[in-house]
């Protein structure tokens, strides 16, 4: 969680509601918060057994991003057989991560990832097409590829097998996209992942088109970054010129699509 003050407590009260309570270890990462998210997270921890809190200094942790606070989380946690990633805006369902679990019955299989349910699909028309976009990416795309044995990507709420995540060197250092990148270095490693097609939680999705376009660009350079190859010194120039013009006109699109 990172400035999630208004949405985690609803994200809390599910994680209470889970089967098998007791026997779930669950760390909170306060991911250098300054709205108050980290005295929410310690409030909750504080009663309830098999919880704690992390939490992450942006002035120390030079790295910076979720795969650095994910790894800080993991380092911090009792060791359990199987790691389950979940944002700070969404909410599991009490049979969730057992649903999850159960992908790993087969041995060849390394990471699950569920179905989210986006549960404010009627703020608007930009929040109807991005759940219109959320249904066909999971329940078309996601689930096509579990079918045909594809690989779907791990993304919302997923599952890895520890020992796997851990021969791969742990969550990947990258600022965003650590999902996508863990789930390609899984089956770089001869092993499987799945998408459980029932519910597993439900997500809030984009409600404006600042916040529509700021999550795409992020997912497109995500998936970019994680299939690129080395480049030559001459493109690495020419990249960093192309990052050198977005940086000076994204600001301006970011205004224009506030406005609107």
């Amino acid at each position: 969680a990172r400035n999630e003050a208004a949405v985690v407590e609803s994200a809390l009260r599910s994680f209470d509601r889970l089967a098998h309570r007791d026997s779930i270890e669950i760390t909170l990462i306060d991911d250098g918060s300054t709205d108050g998210t980290n005295a929410i997270l310690a409030r909750w921890a504080e009663s309830r057994p098999q919880s704690r809190v992390v939490t992450i200094s942006r002035l120390a942790d030079s790295t910076g991003g979720k795969s650095a606070a994910l790894a800080a989380g993991l380092a911090a946690s009792p060791r359990t057989d199987l790691v389950a990633v979940v944002d700070a805006d969404f909410e599991v369902m009490p049979d969730g991560l057992e649903r999850l679990a159960a992908g790993f019955s087969d041995t060849t299989v390394g990471a699950v990832s569920g179905y989210l349910r986006p549960r404010n699909a009627e703020l608007g028309i930009v929040a109807r097409y991005a759940a219109l976009e959320s249904w066909l990416h999971q329940l078309v795309t996601s689930a096509a590829k579990d079918r045909l044995d594809l690989d779907p990507p791990t993304i919302g709420v997923w599952m890895v097998r520890r020992d796997i995540l851990d021969s791969i060197g742990g969550f990947p250092s990258c600022v965003t996209g650590e999902d996508v990148r863990v789930a390609a270095a899984i089956t770089r490693r001869g092993f499987r992942t799945r998408f459980i097609s029932t519910a597993v939680g439900s997500n809030q999705v984009a409600a404006t088109l600042a916040e529509y376009w700021w999550q795409h660009l992020r997912w497109v350079r995500d998936v970019y970054a994680t299939g690129r190859h080395p480049r030559s010194p001459s493109e690495t120039v020419r990249a960093q010129e192309a990052r050198e013009t977005r940086r000076a006109l994204l600001p301006r699109i970011e205004r224009i699509l506030s406005a609107s």
